[in-house]
């Protein structure tokens, strides 16, 4: 089964319907960065301290060009546990995605801590978008509500004015073959994360934000080897 996260009524309400209480209006994630020693990942919290870059823009600066992402969407996978991404799909698919708002995070707050791992992670994607109004919130969030029902694949949403972070994982999943079950990044969440950068760019969110910039975080990108040194690092027992 996927992570399940439900969208709040209240998070669809205009901002001069909601209540003051912060928690009432945000479809919490209450997770907390992990730290590493690595340099390969952003333990930042992605909505803070990040430079605004137009959607659709490319602010990678990688010189390599990539296809267009509506040209790679994944097919639909069957089954589970579903299995990581490997290194031919993370060779595929991340860097259009990274060059398109989507990073890579790990996270402390959707795994139960053990005595050899009191600081369990998952890795996962996630993308922060800054609307011009709370109606293109309203339109991006019930549109995104359609897709996780579409899809059977529920992402995690925190939802603050006008900007919104998506955060996706696959919670049954597996690294390799014949090993433990381990939630982590799938072909499930690289799909629905071009699906989601599909509805954003439809033009009735455009024509809705009536001209005014929809934008992205931009954030740095990692090769496969740093994405395995960085899984090595958050994923190893203690001592080790």
């Amino acid at each position: 089964m996927l992570a399940v996260h439900s969208l709040r009524r209240s998070a669809l309400l205009p901002r001069s319907a909601r209540t003051r209480s912060f928690p009432l209006h945000l479809i919490n994630i209450a997770s907390r960065p992990f730290s590493t020693s690595t340099t390969a990942l952003d333990a930042k919290d992605a909505t803070l301290g990040a430079a605004y870059v137009r959607h659709g823009s490319i602010a990678s600066s990688a010189s390599r060009q990539y296809p267009p992402l509506n040209t790679l969407l994944p097919d639909r996978v069957s089954g589970w546990p579903t299995p990581w991404i490997t290194a031919e799909d993370f060779e595929r698919y991340m860097g259009v995605l990274n060059g398109n708002g989507w990073g890579i995070r790990f996270s402390s707050a959707h795994s139960k801590p053990s005595k050899s791992h009191p600081s369990r992670v998952v890795p996962e994607l996630l993308k922060t978008y800054h609307f011009g109004s709370d109606e293109c919130v309203v339109k991006f969030v019930e549109d995104l509500k359609e897709l996780m029902s579409e899809e059977n694949h529920h992402c995690i949403l925190r939802v603050a004015n006008t900007q919104v972070t998506i955060y996706t994982h696959t919670h049954s999943a597996r690294p390799a073959l014949g090993s433990k079950n381990a939630p982590g990044i799938t072909l499930r969440d690289v799909r629905f994360a071009i699906l989601v950068d599909s509805l954003h760019s439809t033009e009735s969110v455009a024509r809705d934000a009536g001209g005014a910039s929809s934008s992205h975080v931009q954030f740095p990108g990692l090769t496969w080897d740093e994405y395995q040194n960085s899984i090595r690092t958050t994923m190893a027992p203690v001592g080790v």
